[in-house]
């Protein structure tokens, strides 16, 4: 009798049935595909992370740059038309403007009414970013920048701007979304008490 039950027994152990595995199976498949899923969404929050950081800092830049040149300019010459000397004789408030960096320094270059070009980047050539270039390395990252004259300026219409704004966009493309990241800086001509009265 104990021989029959133990024969019994051994009969009934076949192993798993198809329904089994394909349980089995479903089960391993979640539990490896939910930590890889989880994976990609922070590699994908980090590498948005990253080109926020980038953008912030490149209009960053631009702000300081235009506000060390309007710090350092020497009102000695011609106090009104100071805004000539913040970027370099270049009319960026008629039109958007990109600001170039090599080892030279920033110069500042105007858009003509085109659309600003991408930034470039050649750190071999001493250009650490600038306009389009043949041999510098292509970048994601758009930055343009306009001066306006601000609502806030109590002047006449025709009078020489007391203050402006800069506003700086910096663009790029990202999964094939556009993300955009603007900056505003009010300035004011630090001269003006000098010739309003």
């Amino acid at each position: 009798m104990l021989k029959t039950l133990l024969k019994k027994i051994k009969n009934n152990q076949k192993g798993f049935t198809l329904i089994e595995a394909l349980i089995a199976i479903s089960i391993l498949m979640l539990t490896i595909t939910a930590p890889l899923y989880i994976v990609t969404l922070s590699l994908r929050s980090s590498l948005d992370s990253r080109d926020s950081i980038t953008a912030y800092y490149l209009a960053s830049e631009v702000i300081e740059v235009v506000r060390r040149n309007r710090d350092t300019l020497s009102f000695t010459t011609d106090k009104a038309n100071w805004l000539n000397g913040i970027t370099g004789s270049v009319d960026c408030i008629t039109g958007d403007c990109i600001l170039e960096k090599d080892s030279t320094g920033y110069v500042f270059e105007s858009c003509n009414g085109s659309p600003c070009p991408n930034m470039t980047f050649d750190p071999d050539n001493d250009v650490v970013y600038s306009g389009p270039s043949l041999v510098a390395t292509p970048s994601k990252f758009n930055r343009k920048l306009r001066l306006t004259k601000a609502l806030n300026d109590n002047g006449a219409p025709n009078e020489i701007n007391r203050e402006v704004d800069l506003y700086v966009t910096v663009t790029w493309e990202d999964r094939g979304n556009v993300r955009t990241y603007e900056a505003k800086e009010s300035l004011l001509n630090l001269s003006y008490k000098d010739y309003a009265r």
